[in-house]
């Protein structure tokens, strides 16, 4: 009798906590279908715009990103079809600075990235520009808010 009591305890405490983490993980709204990436590059841009984040969703728009850093990212113009692509830029005073976007949320009803970054004990006397990257198909952007993320034509007026 001691081992089915216990067998059904063990059995709820496992459901409940399969509950817990999927509403945990609905309300953050983590999703696995976003594309991001990251990429560190050497560039030096003379006048960088004080806006670091960018809403990209149309073919325009990227080549209008393109105008105002480089086209170094090459991203897949197709991607537009069904998705937006987020950027945000960072300029690193060290190349031994690393950032690895981890993941993208929409708490808030707005995209948000979380960058981890790692500084080393000791760095290198050069800076590094980063393009941190977020494939996002569009259905998943219905209802949010851009207030923090600008099309690159808005930042070109």
């Amino acid at each position: 009798m001691k081992k089915k009591v216990i067998c059904i305890m063990a059995v709820l405490v496992v459901l409940i906590s399969m509950i817990v983490t999927y509403i945990v993980l609905d309300n953050m709204n983590v999703s696995n279908d976003i594309i991001k990436y990251e990429l560190q590059t050497s560039e030096y841009f003379r006048d960088i715009p004080d806006n670091n984040k960018y809403f990209i969703d149309s073919i325009d728009e990227l080549n209008n990103f393109y105008s105002i850093y480089s086209d170094v990212l090459d991203i897949d113009k197709n991607y537009l079809e069904n998705n937006s692509i987020f950027i945000q830029v960072e300029l690193a005073s060290s190349g031994s600075i690393t950032m690895e976007l981890s993941s993208v949320t929409f708490e808030n009803n707005t995209v948000n990235f979380v960058v981890n970054e790692d500084y080393p004990e000791i760095g290198t006397n050069d800076m590094a520009f980063w393009y941190l990257v977020a494939i996002i198909p569009n259905d998943k952007l219905s209802a949010l808010k851009f207030d923090e993320w600008k099309r690159p034509s808005e930042v070109m007026r």
